[in-house]
């Protein structure tokens, strides 16, 4: 389980360093001695730190025997509001992200499709492409491909790009309209970030299908090192024969 960010409430902290700035005006003491009434502050918060180090372990286990026994998201989110330390440091929605990434690794993708869009609701600005293409993820799992094309559009960017979202949304692509040109980019950049050789057989396919052979015949040539280097499954090394096959002489 990816450790819960530690992310004290900014505002508490704040208000806490306003407190000692005001003492130390009032008291007249110098820069230095105002400097020191911020040590219980620090102190503060190496001590919530330890706190959720101690009582991270044991959270984690009720959580994953809760997940185990298929409790509903709301009852796993009625756990985090009882712990009182980790739902000081810890955000929910980076709980829910948590949540949704156990759930679709289980199989439950609708609950992780639930848990992605509620944490979507609570997250900044800055984490919100990367939610935004494990939720479509979890729609894609479910079949709900429109939904997973249009939240994989509104994430997809220079800055945030996943291996899994550009290779399903070649594939939504290709299913529901058959625009070659568009699949491939994407499958382009999907291949950019994955060395398992898979996606770019799924490529070179797309390739010779669109006669081009030359490219198609480059990237066989890297997907069988890559497949090697992999120790790939035998249906892979298979596919990658029978397309090479397919490859004028």
């Amino acid at each position: 389980m990816p450790r819960l960010a530690l992310q004290p409430k900014r505002i508490v902290y704040l208000a806490l360093g306003l407190v000692a700035l005001k003492v130390g005006e009032q008291l007249g003491l110098a820069y230095w001695g105002t400097a020191l009434l911020f040590l219980p502050i620090f102190a503060l918060e190496a001590l919530l730190k330890l706190l959720v180090k101690r009582q991270l372990p044991r959270f984690r286990g009720q959580l994953l025997d809760r997940i185990s026994a298929g409790a509903s998201l709301d009852e796993l989110l009625g756990m985090h509001r009882t712990a009182t330390f980790l739902r000081f440091a810890a955000p929910r929605h980076e709980m829910l992200a948590w949540l949704g990434r156990i759930f679709g690794h289980g199989g439950r993708h609708e609950a992780a499709s639930e848990a992605y869009e509620r944490a979507l609701e609570e997250s900044p600005a800055s984490e919100a492409p990367a939610l935004a293409l494990s939720l479509g993820d979890a729609q894609y799992a479910l079949g709900q491909t429109e939904q997973a094309e249009r939240t994989y559009r509104s994430a997809l960017s220079e800055e945030h790009r996943s291996t899994r979202a550009c290779a399903n949304l070649a594939r939504i692509i290709l299913a529901r309209d058959g625009d070659v040109e568009e699949a491939e980019n994407y499958l382009q950049l999907a291949v950019e970030g994955d060395r398992g050789g898979e996606l770019r057989l799924e490529l070179s396919e797309l390739l010779l299908a669109s006669g081009k052979d030359d490219d198609a015949r480059w990237h066989l040539d890297l997907a069988a090192e890559e497949l090697q280097q992999a120790e790939a499954s035998e249906q892979a090394t298979e596919r990658l024969e029978r397309l090479r096959e397919k490859l004028p002489a």
